[in-house]
């Protein structure tokens, strides 16, 4: 799970990888923090016109 921005997180899929997991993070996160969290995969990487937070996205 790397940092992106403010509310922005990208997450790598592994072979270990709960395929909701990260969303129910983002969910449960949201809840507690009074705030939306959002959370892309790494697939996400991939798009044009990514936008730059989340390309240079910080290990946590």
């Amino acid at each position: 799970m790397r940092y992106a921005s403010e509310n922005r997180l990208v997450v790598t899929a592994t072979d270990h990888f709960e395929r909701l997991g990260p969303f129910t993070f983002a969910e449960e996160a949201s809840y507690l923090l009074g705030y939306r969290i959002r959370v892309y995969s790494d697939g996400v990487l991939k798009n044009p016109g990514v936008s730059p937070d989340l390309v240079a996205a910080t290990p946590l």
